[in-house]
């Protein structure tokens, strides 16, 4: 496109020279001939971009360092021919906020549709956005451009890897209520409560047989036992930089994220029922997600691996103990860049552990209020095992 600038501006500058310095009217004729056709071309694509359309797809699931593979297409709806269609994509972590960007330029014939393949990696985990922020449009002659928002976007995760942590949970001496809520998901063994009822299967214990259901249906039935659940652990995971902090880079983002799940799954297969929690991007509110089966942790994994980073004023102790009054957790695990200064907000009587993987001065902001884990991007796979929580 810059050619045809430079081709059209060298016969427009031609021309005036001629209609200046000659005699003759047809280099005049010529360049008003030509402002017309220009015009008229600019008119016609202006009105035929709206019959231009964008997607934008991925690959549902990658491995760290592995190719995620998309495409954008771009469908023209009209009959007009577009010689230069540029498609503005953006390729976001939105976990560790790596960014890349490019405006690729192809013809788009009348009535067709053009793929456009593209394909990424990246050696850190997260949710990764493929988006077409635009579409650049030229008249025919690719002298005048203008660009319209699109805004379709595809999503694709990039796996975490989940180190082994060695979790140990602290009882700290807080006597915890009793439990009245139970996991809808597997069955225990508290009585007080039944998960389900169904038909004996060979090795089912006879202790289990509810005996007047089995002699009203006149077969073997088998009552489930509930399992308590106890939400004694909380798990804060910090998205908030306050202004004027280094931004974390990308490799302690990742880091933080897979310590973040990590922790969760290690949790889930010792079957202690836990939330995990940030502050949302819009409002500032807290949002705690409760996971107690590898089905919410699922749900959990793609949502916490979306958590990007952002700057603020109020972090995510300050907004929990806002929203919530503090709750009654027993363990408390903040997991962040930048060390607190206000971890005795929390309840005095949890224990509470900092996992610090960023900038910081030292341990003295958390020096005798909790148990630090300071990590790097490079030792934070080995670093934390064992863990006490």
């Amino acid at each position: 496109m810059r050619k045809n600038r430079i081709l059209a501006g060298g016969i427009i500058a031609a021309l005036l020279l001629l209609t200046v310095f000659g005699e003759s009217v047809l280099p005049l004729l010529l360049l008003g001939a030509m402002a017309l056709t220009a015009a008229v071309s600019l008119v016609l694509a202006l009105y035929f971009s709206r019959f231009v359309t964008a997607e934008a797809e991925t690959d549902s699931l990658a491995e760290k360092n592995a190719a995620l593979h998309g495409a954008v297409t771009v469908k023209n709806g009209s009959r007009f021919p577009f010689l230069f269609l540029g498609t503005d994509t953006e390729t976001r972590n939105l976990l560790t906020g790596e960014v890349t960007a490019a405006t690729l330029f192809r013809p788009l014939p009348p009535g067709a549709a053009v793929r456009n393949e593209v394909s990424f990696a990246s050696a850190y985990c997260g949710k990764t956005r493929l988006t077409v922020r635009k579409l650049v449009f030229c008249d025919f002659f690719g002298v005048f451009r203008f660009s319209r928002p699109v805004g379709v976007s595809s999503e694709a995760l990039i796996l975490p890897e989940l180190i082994p942590l060695g979790v140990t949970v602290v009882k700290n001496g807080v006597t915890e209520p009793e439990c009245d809520r139970f996991s809808p998901y597997r069955s225990g063994d508290d009585p007080s409560e039944t998960f389900a009822i169904r038909d004996y299967e060979p090795g089912d214990p006879l202790r289990s047989v509810h005996w007047k259901l089995t002699g009203k249906f006149d077969r073997l039935v088998i009552r489930e036992a509930s399992l308590p659940v106890n939400e004694s652990v909380l798990i804060l995971f910090e998205r908030i930089r306050p202004k004027g902090k280094a931004k974390p880079s990308p490799a302690a983002r990742n880091a933080l994220g897979e310590i973040a799940v990590s922790l969760s799954r290690e949790l889930t297969e010792m079957k202690i029922a836990h939330t995990v929690g940030w502050l949302t991007a819009g409002n500032g509110a807290f949002v705690g997600h409760r996971v107690d089966s590898d089905e919410t942790f699922q749900l959990l994994l793609a949502e916490t691996l979306s958590v990007s980073e952002l700057e603020g004023t109020e972090n995510t102790i300050e907004g929990y103990v806002r929203t919530r009054n503090g709750g009654g957790y027993s363990n408390i695990i903040y997991i962040t860049s930048v060390l607190p200064e206000n971890l005795f907000l929390l309840p005095p009587t949890a224990k509470k552990t900092v996992i610090f993987c960023g900038v910081g001065e030292g341990d003295a902001a958390v020096s005798g209020e909790a148990d630090l884990y300071g990590v790097t991007p490079e030792n934070y796979e080995t670093a934390l095992c064992p863990l006490m929580i």
